[in-house]
């Protein structure tokens, strides 16, 4: 007698097949470049849609239980550390200058000198960005569109580049530096996260510490001041 199938078994299949999987990423892209947010929830559904398919198996985006937090916590924050000085010290300053183009960070204004706002936003940022941005452009993108392209170590590399760039564009309210800066940011994510062996806590974390970082500084209104360090030694 044929077993049937429960609707969670049936959603599981579904979900899982290469047809749906394919449909979700040329989606996700095609709404990237029209409208990023929504993109963004899209992502969020398709990954606990697939979450709950497969009975909350966490590990499937990589969500996978470190052997020493203090070990995970200590990386993030010397990556972050790492980040902040190559990229928004170094590296989008020296773009700057070469295109005299600037990231624009004016929505996030509203954060200067206001400790409430402030509060929310890192609460806000946490949930949105380290987890949910983490959870769609690493633990879903890079790993789905790598087994779809062939499950080789050329394929994860191309799933990378793929998902940073969209990763940069969901972030065009900073302009076009933004956006490269973004993208930057995004492709050592996937790298960190490819280098760890898919394990997706070490980017959460290291994603959040960088936003809090960044966050921070705006709040002290003193961002402008660390990010054109490279800019005001050049220009004196």
């Amino acid at each position: 007698m044929k077993e049937t199938l429960t609707f969670r078994e049936r959603m599981n299949q579904w979900l899982s097949s290469k047809t749906v999987e394919w449909a979700f990423v040329l989606a996700f892209i095609g709404i990237t470049i029209w409208k990023d947010n929504i993109a963004y929830f899209l992502g969020i559904v398709f990954v606990l849609l697939l979450l709950w398919s497969k009975k909350w198996d966490w590990k499937i985006i990589g969500l996978i239980k470190p052997q020493s937090w203090k070990k995970v916590w200590v990386q993030a924050i010397s990556l972050s550390i790492i980040i902040l000085v190559v990229i928004d010290i170094v590296f989008t300053p020296f773009l700057e200058l070469l295109f005299e183009e600037r990231v624009d960070l004016s929505a996030l204004d509203g954060l200067r000198g206001n400790f409430v706002s402030y509060i929310i936003f890192i609460v806000f940022m946490w949930i949105v960005a380290a987890f949910g941005e983490e959870f769609v452009y690493r633990g879903l993108l890079v790993n789905r569109l790598g087994l779809l392209l062939g499950d080789k170590k050329s394929s994860l590399w191309i799933a990378v580049i793929a998902s940073s760039l969209l990763f940069g564009m969901a972030h065009r309210y900073q302009g076009i530096m933004g956006m490269i800066s973004t993208f930057t940011v995004g492709l050592i994510f996937g790298i960190v996260f490819i280098k760890s062996k898919n394990k997706l806590w070490l980017t959460i974390l290291t994603h959040g510490v960088y936003d809090v970082i960044g966050i921070t500084l705006i709040y002290l209104d003193r961002d402008k001041e660390i990010y054109g360090l490279l800019k005001n030694l050049i220009l004196n």
